[in-house]
């Protein structure tokens, strides 16, 4: 017959299926996990590492224009000295180059002629103030200067917008290419007041240093500009030059405000608070005229990023700004010492983490997705399939429904054993169960037969007795054990059938009149109760006839009084009764014969 069974609501299966695929996603998690905080300090390490090596080499490249600056600055300088030391210059050199303006001032063109016809990419432009007097010592001094930029101004162009010398008695000297500055200068013009001449002076200057102007914005160029300044003093400490070069600093902001790290900014500023550049203040910067202090400001943010720049040690590269959660890499722009920071917010480290850790846990997760199901091919063709098959057997086994194979040496086959591994063994240990267990039903098959066989001739036997049949006896084939269950079936009948037959001849015996009679068989068991209420039921009769005996004796021998004597039980107290009143009856009738008797006679 076939043979179907319900799928378990629990399958082992899903089971397993949900239960590793629990452990392996926590494993995925907690690597992922892992891998997030290990990716955190590995970026950390290598991003702190990356941006030192990043801001040194920026360093590097902003400063080099300002340490070429100062370089050019000592050369000139030192040809400055050997060019004063030469011959003086004659009235008639001076007067060939220089010419009195109008407006009082000396310069090296006519005042005729416009300045827009100076070739400026081959000769410096002049300017003399008109309070100046003309001595040999400052003809000598501008015919030097003059002959010095000449020779170094176009050599410099290519990095410097120009190159001046200035004497404090109200002297420029300027080369500047596509610019006659000296020429286009205001007759009122006094550089003692202007910035790029009075930061060297020994007022501003004491140490006689070369020194950097501070930010401004130059209107002739319209671009922010700053100037080096390098004093230069003659051998009795006379201020006699002052070297100048002018950097526009459109390319340095540039590279600031838009050259630098994904994620990152940049910003520039002084150590006195001044700033430089910075991508949100460039505003106030230009209200301002580059004279914007961050100290006054009210950004709070930006005064604690200078309060930790400062308060780091000289040689500390990367700053730690926990309240902020950034990181600071700064350097110093040699030559005007400003400092160069590049702000590294922290969140990008995080984020980085983020996504790499992000990346791992999907492919974590993908990678669970196939081993899942790979994982449920092998257990459903490997497991699933060899338990279900054995799930069949052992319910076809539990119907006893297996199929016998008469024509093989073992009765049937219910699992395949090619597999060697636990499976296989399993299939074979339940192959060898079900065949002991078939052998098993069918000696049971045997004895549930013959237990039949012998039930209905037990019931034969009690339903004979019942009849009053006594001489029945048992027909089916006893065989092993079953010999002892005919032998005491045998027995009980016999001890019946003793009592029975004893009954019989003690009913007889008393019928007979014989009231000596007496139960002969041997009683044994609850049949013992039988002969004793036999023997007490014979003593009582025996008792009962003997009473009656006595009293029809007594009456016989003309005893009226007679009275019966035995201790009567259960119903012979009616005949005991009924004896009594006859003998009652009897004395009544009697006398009352007598008496008529006497009557009569």
């Amino acid at each position: 017959m076939s043979f179907s069974f319900s799928q378990p609501q629990n399958s082992l299966t899903r089971k397993l299926l949900i239960s590793m695929g629990v452990k392996i996603a926590i494993v995925i998690i907690l690597a992922t996990l892992m891998s997030y905080f290990y990716l955190m300090s590995v970026l950390k390490s290598q991003t702190l590492a990356q941006l030192e090596k990043y801001i040194l080499e920026r360093g590097q490249r902003e400063s080099y224009l300002f340490t070429l600056a100062q370089d050019n600055h000592l050369l000139l300088k030192k040809e400055v000295y050997r060019y004063l030391e030469s011959e003086q210059t004659s009235q008639a050199q001076f007067d060939q180059l220089f010419v009195k303006w109008t407006d009082g001032t000396i310069r090296n063109r006519p005042k005729d002629h416009s300045p827009s016809d100076f070739d400026t990419t081959q000769f410096p432009s002049v300017f003399i103030g008109p309070q100046v007097d003309i001595n040999a010592d400052i003809q000598h001094r501008v015919v030097t200067f003059y002959t010095l930029l000449r020779h170094y101004g176009p050599a410099w162009r290519n990095r410097f917008v120009d190159t001046y010398l200035l004497a404090p008695e109200n002297i420029v000297v300027n080369y500047w290419p596509g610019e006659p500055w000296a020429l286009n200068a205001k007759a009122d013009l006094n550089i003692q007041n202007e910035e790029y001449f009075y930061v060297s002076d020994k007022k501003h200057n004491p140490k006689r240093e070369q020194v950097w102007t501070g930010l401004y914005f130059d209107h002739v160029i319209k671009d922010w500009m700053v100037s080096l300044e390098t004093p230069i003093d003659d051998v009795q400490g006379r201020h006699i030059a002052t070297i100048g070069h002018d950097i526009i600093l459109h390319e340095l902001m540039e590279r600031t405000l838009h050259n630098q790290l994904e994620g990152t900014y940049n910003f520039i500023f002084r150590a006195d608070g001044r700033l430089i550049a910075h991508p949100n203040k460039m505003a106030e910067i230009q209200e301002q005229g580059g004279q914007f202090n961050l100290l006054n400001g009210k950004d709070q943010h930006l005064i604690r990023l200078f309060s930790l720049v400062k308060n780091s040690q000289s040689n500390q590269m990367i700053i730690d700004n926990p309240i902020d959660m950034e990181y600071l890499a700064v350097t110093q722009i040699k030559g005007p010492n400003w400092y160069f920071v590049t702000v590294y917010p922290k969140s990008r480290l995080s984020n980085l983490a983020f996504k790499t850790a992000s990346f791992i846990f999907i492919i974590g997760l993908l990678l669970l997705l196939i081993e899942l199901g790979v994982l449920f091919w092998v257990l459903r063709k490997h497991v699933a399939k060899p338990l279900n098959e054995l799930i069949l057997a052992t319910q076809q086994i539990a119907a006893f429904s297996l199929e016998l194979k008469s024509d093989e040496q073992k009765p049937f086959q219910t699992l395949a054993v090619e597999r060697t591994d636990e499976l296989g063994e399993l299939a074979h240990a339940f192959n060898r169960m079900a065949e002991q267990l078939k052998m098993s039903f069918d000696r049971l098959d045997t004895q549930n037969t013959e237990f039949h066989k012998i039930i209905e001739d037990i019931v034969q036997v009690a339903h004979h007795l019942a009849e009053g049949n006594l001489h029945i006896t048992l027909q089916a084939d006893y065989q092993g054990d079953l010999i002892q269950i005919k032998t005491a079936v045998e027995a009980a009948v016999s001890d019946v059938c003793f009592v029975i037959e004893d009954i019989v001849q003690v009913s007889q015996g008393l019928a007979g009149g014989n009231l000596q009679v007496l139960p002969t068989a041997e009683y044994r068991g609850d049949f013992r109760q039988i002969k004793h209420a036999l023997e007490t039921a014979l003593s009582e009769l025996r008792q009962v006839i003997k009473d009656i005996l006595n009293v029809s004796q007594g009456l016989a021998e003309g005893n009226l009084c007679i009275m019966p004597q035995s201790d009567y039980q259960g119903d012979f107290l009616q005949i005991k009764k009924a004896l009594e009143v006859a003998l009652f009856n009897q004395r009544v009738v009697i006398e009352d014969i007598v008496q008529v008797s006497q009557g009569l006679a």
